[in-house]
Formats: structure tokens, C-alpha cells, sequence
């Protein structure tokens, strides 16, 4: 009996681990993306900073080594909200997924109760007798 109970648990807990896990994919594929947006965000504005910076500066000296500040800062910034992208498609494929299992779930479960209809024989019209108030 506590074998038997162990078994049926243990299925009932995968069940409910593969339908957590998915949101829990879900979860922290938002999460990354919205950690990169945020990283893309700051690069920009640190690129903006150099580029100011670079348009005040007296020296050229010094316009080159913000310029080159200015670059790795656009590279980071095409990276991080490249990052982000593909985490927004990952998560969205991922919602996807889930709304195309429940709509079979669904599905399946209408097909049932249409089958069940279908199997019933149809009752008597025993409710609907006239009575003396309709006379």
C-alpha cells in the first residue's frame, strides 16, 4: 500500500515538476532579457557620456581615447540587446508552448464531455406535465 501511494505521488509530482519547470523557463528567460534591456540601456547612456565628453575635449589625444570608449560602448550595447532578443524569442516560444498544451488539454477534455453527451440516451419528458394554473 505505502509502495502503491509512493508510485502514484511520484507521478503526480513529475507532472506538476514539468509544468513548473516550463514556467520556471519562462520566468528566467524574462528575466534575462530584461537584466540585458537594462544593460543595453546603460551602455547607451555611457556612450552618450563619451560622446560628450569627446565633443569637449581640447586634445585630440583625449577625442581619440573617448572615441574608443564611445565604440566599445556601441558594441555593447548591439550585444546586450542582442542577448535580450533572443531571450524575448526563447521566452515567447516557451509561451507558446504552454498555451498550445492548454488548448489541447482543452480540447481533449470538450471531445470527452461531447462523446459523453453523445453515449447518454435521452431522457423522458416527464417535466413538463400541465398542471390545473395552466388550464
Amino acid at each position: 500500500m505505502k509502495t502503491m501511494v509512493f508510485f502514484l505521488s511520484f507521478l503526480a509530482f513529475n507532472a506538476i515538476a514539468y509544468v513548473a519547470s516550463t514556467s520556471r523557463e519562462l520566468r528566467y528567460h524574462n528575466a534575462v532579457k530584461d537584466e540585458y534591456a537594462q544593460l543595453a540601456h546603460d551602455s547607451g547612456l555611457r556612450k552618450v557620456e563619451w560622446q560628450a565628453r569627446r565633443d569637449t575635449a581640447p586634445c585630440p589625444r583625449f577625442k581619440q581615447h573617448c572615441q574608443s570608449y564611445v565604440e566599445h560602448y556601441e558594441r555593447q550595447q548591439k550585444e546586450d540587446a542582442d542577448v535580450s532578443r533572443k531571450a524575448q524569442e526563447k521566452a515567447d516560444l516557451i509561451s507558446l508552448d504552454i498555451v498550445k498544451r492548454r488548448k489541447l488539454k482543452d480540447n481533449k477534455e470538450h471531445k470527452q464531455l461531447i462523446e459523453q453527451v453523445q453515449e447518454r440516451p435521452p431522457k423522458g419528458n416527464i417535466g413538463h406535465k400541465r398542471t390545473r394554473s395552466y388550464r
